[in-house]
């Protein structure tokens, strides 16, 4: 199964995702200083039940990112995932 058929399933089609979500996927660069649109992306896949691994995998796929912001957006989504996780009777953004 394919990344992107692994987040169909939990998501449906493609052409039904929010427009700021695809938009996000593959324009956003984040950064520690940067990332309100890295937690907006995440915040949907958390909220949509995607599993942690696949959330940031089909992110870092989508975005082409590689080396040190890679590795930003892993730990990034890790730490957002326990802390929503934790919390689940707060909203999650």
């Amino acid at each position: 199964m394919t990344l992107l058929d692994a987040m169909t399933e939990h998501l449906g089609p493609l052409e039904s995702w929010p427009t700021y979500i695809l938009q996000n996927l593959f324009i956003d660069h984040p950064s520690p200083t940067n990332n309100s649109r890295l937690r907006m992306v995440i915040s949907f896949l958390y909220g949509n039940d995607v599993p942690l691994e696949t959330a940031y995998d089909f992110y870092i796929a989508c975005s082409g990112l590689t080396g040190a912001a890679a590795r930003f957006v892993i730990e990034q989504t890790k730490e957002w995932y326990s802390q929503w996780h934790r919390s689940k009777l707060r909203r999650h953004s």
